[in-house]
């Protein structure tokens, strides 16, 4: 494996690379707004200033706004200057997407995941997709993988289920992006990641205090972040919300316990409540219930079919049960839902939201909670995975620098790395 493209080998001590990551962080931002942030002296920041100008790694963007005098001039990261990859791998499509150093995308590539997508296979169709890509290679930082299920410090997926094809489980997914593509690859669970996205550059950014980001699809998981920190779950599991107790006397989960949300508001829940109703209350209909699939019923559900209607509102029933006890345990701030069952059923989340904010608020009171769909959408994960890889390519290449800066501003985060 070849070393990732070292920008801050540019640098080389802490003092340059605390002032870039600020300019990433902030930028548009003036010299005396780094001076008040970093307390360096003035001589010593400008020294700086002038060689990250020199070496391409920042630019002068324009001017400020004048407090009298001369107007100060505007310091910006140069974007192009490297790029990093983010790979969402899900149980219903693996998404991958080249972000350059403001996060911003320049490329990506989609597939549905069926019988076919073996790991072997996705490997291989997702490096001759970088492959392909106009970027330089030698440009690219390394990968950032966001997926389902645990993952180990050596960057194994542990048991991961209900995936379409065969082979999902101890995939040793960091080692064989590693060997396919040369780069190097940090691996972290999608719904962590997909909560960094929103910080970094959506709806949660720059926000202090707890936020959360849900994602239901073939499962329910949940990443959690504090102050700018992502905080890991415990055995690193992220489908604790899902397996949460809804219903002491319902549905046997997969987990071995009975009543857990996910029993009630995952796709294959839903899929199996809606092909029930459809047995139990039209016996005549030439529906092959077997052959069933979501696109299926969320088409019934924008029809405005009755059943279609009932299931969806039962399942959203749970959800904002769900919704209601994370709120109170965890007092978040903000928490943002995504993933296929959110993105393709716009009626379940308006249900479950309006019911969750009900069951917290009554009709009344202040609203102290925030629910949302967030802004990346079926982005998200890619993109906090990206942004995962820049800021480990920043904290090996200073960690001092990047705690001090940490320290400084509290806005700087870091992931707990696999």
């Amino acid at each position: 494996m070849r070393k990732a493209v070292d920008i801050f080998d540019l640098m080389r001590d802490t003092a340059k690379i605390k002032v870039y990551e600020i300019i990433r962080e902030y930028g548009p931002i003036t010299r005396a707004e780094i001076k008040h942030i970093t307390g360096m002296k003035l001589t010593t920041l400008s020294r700086i200033l002038d060689e990250l100008s020199d070496k391409g790694l920042i630019m002068q963007t324009g001017f400020d706004v004048s407090g009298g005098g001369r107007r100060p001039v505007l310091f910006a990261i140069v974007p192009s200057f490297a790029y990093a990859v983010g790979i969402d791998i899900s149980r219903t499509y693996t998404k991958a997407a080249l972000f350059d150093m403001a996060l911003k995308m320049v490329d990506s590539y989609t597939m549905d995941m069926d019988e076919s997508c073996t790991p072997q296979s996705v490997i291989e169709r997702l490096a001759a997709w970088l492959d392909g890509t106009a970027v330089d290679k030698d440009r690219v930082l390394g990968i950032g993988i966001g997926t389902v299920g645990s993952i180990t410090p050596d960057g194994i997926m542990k048991h991961s289920r209900d995936f379409p094809s065969r082979g999902w489980d101890m995939v040793p997914i960091k080692h064989m992006m590693e060997t396919y593509t040369g780069l190097p690859v940090v691996v972290a669970n999608g719904a962590d990641c997909a909560v960094m996205g929103e910080y970094s550059c959506g709806k949660a950014a720059k926000r202090s205090g707890v936020i959360a980001y849900i994602i239901i699809g073939i499962g329910i998981r949940c990443g959690i972040m504090v102050d700018g920190a992502v905080v890991s779950g415990l055995n690193e599991q992220e489908d604790a919300f899902g397996h949460m107790v809804v219903d002491i006397d319902g549905k046997l989960c997969g987990c071995g316990n009975y009543g857990c949300l996910e029993t009630y508001c995952s796709i294959p829940a839903i899929m199996t409540s809606y092909a029930s109703h459809i047995k139990k209350y039209r016996s005549n209909d030439d529906l092959p219930l077997s052959r069933l699939v979501f696109r299926d019923f969320c088409a019934a559900l924008e029809k405005g079919d009755e059943i279609a209607l009932r299931v969806a509102d039962d399942s959203a029933a749970y959800l904002a049960a769900g919704l209601a006890n994370f709120a109170r345990l965890l007092n978040p701030q903000l928490i943002m839902l995504g993933g296929p069952l959110i993105n393709d059923c716009h009626r379940i989340y308006d249900v479950a939201v309006e019911m969750a904010y009900k069951r917290l608020y009554g009709n009344g009171s202040v609203k102290t909670h925030i629910f949302d769909e967030g802004l990346l959408s079926n982005q998200a994960v890619c993109t906090g995975a990206a942004a995962m890889i820049i800021n480990t390519t920043l904290y090996r290449s200073g960690a001092n620098a990047m705690r001090e800066s940490r320290d400084n501003t509290n806005r700087l985060s870091r992931i707990k790395l696999s």
